[in-house]
């Protein structure tokens, strides 16, 4: 049997690696030479093409580590009703609320605050169209009700990131109605009918999208179409939970030697669209984009369940994941995600003055951890504690019963 502490340890430690990787990748992502190679397979050395193209693309993937924190989340919140620990949703919501959204919403105000008092809106010529797209023009009216709203409206401006939690706030509210469908029914019938609902949703969504000439509408519209697909990932987190045990028993008998091996396609599978970034040349029309999109995706979703997996079932790596530097990292987290790209356009901005840019964007991933750290400390485990507190005073805590 799985211990269940270590576990969700070891997958929190596993977050706060994928949050550092997203950091790395929005730093690096300010030079023009990575970012032409990131996005346009453009290389000026052969050093920058092993870096893109081999699994050494691990360490700069920020949008295969977005796939990994949707699958952890709904891994996460669906535990407690394998276990017959679940709640009325109403203490859910009020917990998942207090989890997400507030700190969501005061680490943007201060972002903006930092725009507002430090953007010169003017950019650095030396820097890529990545970094320069942040910061790029003063807040409007309609930027702060999408923000307040997690509509999906001019999000790179002032924090490009949170793009991921109107999702996670989406979905954590309609994520309980998905659980009572997986743990009353047949598991494959219910998950294949609901893979294939949001994919047919989220065609369906883009094509609205695109016939919409307002912008803040068509906006919202093509991000509504990204929450069902990604209600997919959350999908298959609740399904590794639910079959944790039969993970565990399979996975730790195998040999080292094999368990290594399986790390390594694991790590070729997630980075599948770069190791085979000739695939690109294929994307020629609407359908083919999103194709070849929806298909990369998914084996780098099968190399990320593999690394779950692996994480579930090894001693050794469960070891690795509890050492306390990378618990520390898990912990902050969820912070170090939300305060890392204002602290890099401050970092650059302003350190930019005095010392080489070069070494800017090397010192901004290092103040974003001491920000990171405060934030836990004084936002994140202050609101959790809010949400204890007002769900102390509901009562009536409903379980749902776990069926085969």
């Amino acid at each position: 049997m799985v211990k269940q502490k270590n576990r969700i340890e070891s997958l929190d430690s596993l977050r706060g690696i994928a949050a550092m990787i997203v950091v790395i990748f929005h730093s690096v992502l300010a030079f023009p030479a990575f970012y032409n190679a990131n996005y346009h397979f453009q290389f000026e050395n052969n050093f920058l093409k092993l870096l893109i193209t081999s699994p050494l693309h691990t360490f700069v993937a920020g949008g295969e580590a977005v796939l990994l924190f949707f699958i952890l989340s709904g891994f996460v919140l669906s535990l407690p009703y394998f276990n017959n620990r679940a709640n009325l949703y109403v203490i859910y919501i009020i917990k998942r609320f207090c989890r997400i959204y507030i700190p969501y919403i005061l680490i943007m105000i201060f972002s903006v605050l930092l725009m507002v008092f430090f953007a010169n809106y003017k950019g650095i010529d030396s820097l890529s169209p990545a970094f320069n797209n942040r910061w790029e023009h003063p807040l409007t009216f309609k930027s702060i009700i999408s923000y307040v709203l997690m509509i999906g409206y001019d999000q790179p401006n002032v924090n490009g990131v949170i793009w991921s939690l109107d999702h996670e706030m989406r979905i954590s509210i309609i994520f309980p109605l998905i659980m009572l469908f997986l743990t009353k029914g047949n598991w494959k019938k219910t998950g294949i009918c609901f893979i294939s609902i949001c994919l047919l949703l989220r065609f369906f969504l883009i094509g609205v999208s695109l016939y919409i000439k307002n912008d803040f509408l068509s906006t919202f519209i093509l991000s509504l179409s990204n929450t069902c697909y990604y209600s997919i990932l959350f999908l298959i987190g609740a399904v590794m939970a639910n079959k944790i045990d039969v993970i565990y028993q399979f996975v730790y008998l195998l040999k080292p030697i094999v368990k290594v091996l399986v790390f390594g396609i694991a790590l070729c599978l997630i980075n599948f669209k770069w190791i085979f970034y000739s695939l690109s040349e294929f994307k020629t029309n609407f359908i083919l984009v999103h194709s070849i999109d929806l298909l990369s995706d998914f084996i780098a979703i099968l190399g990320i369940i593999m690394v779950m997996s692996l994480v579930l079932s090894s001693d050794q790596i469960d070891k690795f994941l509890n050492k306390k530097p990378l618990l520390w990292l898990g912990k902050i987290s969820y912070s170090l995600y939300l305060v890392h790209t204002p602290i890099i356009m401050v970092t650059v901005y302003y350190l930019g003055k005095i010392l080489p840019i070069e070494i800017t964007i090397i010192i901004a991933p290092i103040i974003a951890l001491i920000v990171a750290y405060y934030s836990y400390k004084y936002i994140e485990l202050s609101t959790i504690k809010l949400g204890k507190k007002i769900v102390s005073r509901v009562s009536f805590p409903l379980t749902y019963k776990k069926t085969s």
